[in-house]
């Protein structure tokens, strides 16, 4: 028995091994007729089968457990995208604090008086900067200036039917400019801020979403992890081919957006429901030089979209350029939508 259990623990390390590798190798790979971008969605679970591995390694003397920390320590710069513990920057000097707001809010249609309850949040929330992602409901302009007239400043972007962006602010807009996308369903928006002296570039982006029917998202978040024979091949098979096109178009989508970024006269802000995890192509792409407010701020997992009950993934971003310092990360568990609020603060350095 030992000897079985010692080989069905070397075949299990060295697969968990070249998955971790692989989900490492993936930020790296523009997506395409290939899967490596499942591989990065699985990160997490890598992780937790390679502490397994070890585990079982040193109950077991196997001296394969080096195989599995190995693997991790290549991915050092992996584990905070996933993990934070709510450091705040040391800010020297006296600067004003902005704060913000990103909320994919599923068109105020997850419960019922949605609208009411995320307009209450956001009010109490005293957010400067407030950035919606499907915020798509009647008369919203004119529901914006009743319940949130704290907001002067107002930017919307349509993207489809049922879907559009929406900028609210304190400080005044003094350009907008809509990213439209070749390929995909998604848009972004970028917004010039006099914040005081400076002018500020904020951008929100709804990326394109992988687009499963209703059945494959009951399907995901319901179906059994382990199953027998009665495994739904068919459901399975629709849902790996609509993750794939995601990474597809998600990827021209970051090209476009990195672009755009890289040529702003101004410090920027990035924000918004970019539909891909941290070990992705469209994660590195747009994070590039930019900090990643939860890796300096966040605390614990920091999931931000719900999929099988209490369970995230963090898929909801702020992004900021090098000139601004991190000195807040929160992400509410609310239940107004599938997704939560992200709040950021900064300041200027």
């Amino acid at each position: 028995m030992r000897a079985i259990a010692l080989f069905l623990l070397k075949c299990l390390c060295t697969a968990v091994t070249i998955l971790l590798l692989a989900a490492y190798v993936t930020g790296y790979i523009r997506p395409g007729a290939h899967f490596y971008g499942l591989t990065g969605l699985m990160y997490p679970f890598m992780v937790l089968m390679a502490v397994l591995c070890i585990v079982g390694c040193l109950l077991l003397r196997c001296k394969w457990g080096w195989l599995p920390v190995l693997a991790l320590a290549a991915g050092y710069d992996f584990l905070p995208r996933y993990a934070g513990f709510g450091r705040k920057e040391t800010v020297h000097a006296e600067r004003p604090e902005i704060k913000l707001m990103t909320y994919n809010v599923c068109c105020f249609s997850w419960e019922k008086n949605n609208r009411d309850n995320i307009f209450k949040y956001i009010r109490e929330s005293e957010a400067d900067i407030v950035c919606m992602q499907e915020a798509l409901s009647g008369n919203l302009q004119k529901d914006i200036a009743a319940q949130l007239p704290q907001y002067p400043y107002v930017q919307t972007a349509m993207y489809t039917r049922n879907a559009q962006l929406v900028l609210l602010s304190r400080h005044k807009i003094v350009r907008r400019e809509n990213i439209r996308f070749s390929r995909g369903s998604g848009c972004a928006m970028c917004c010039d801020l006099l914040v005081g002296t400076d002018t500020v570039r904020v951008y929100t982006l709804h990326l394109n979403s992988f687009g499963f029917s209703r059945n494959e998202k009951n399907y995901i978040d319901t179906a059994p992890l382990v199953t027998r024979n009665d495994i739904q091949w068919t459901k399975l098979k629709s849902i790996g081919a609509a993750l794939q096109h995601g990474f597809a178009d998600r990827s021209g989508q970051v090209d476009t957006v990195s672009a755009h970024i890289a040529r702003s006269p101004y410090p920027v802000i990035v924000c918004g429901d970019f539909n891909d995890t941290p070990a992705s192509y469209t994660y590195r792409k747009i994070r590039g030089r930019l900090h990643d407010a939860f890796r300096t701020s966040g605390k614990l997992l920091g999931g931000t979209f719900r999929i099988r009950g209490n369970y995230a993934l963090r898929i909801d971003y702020f992004l900021c350029d090098k000139k601004f310092a991190v000195t807040g990360y929160e992400s509410p568990h609310l239940s107004y939508s599938d997704h939560y609020p992200v709040i950021c603060k900064l300041t200027f350095r």
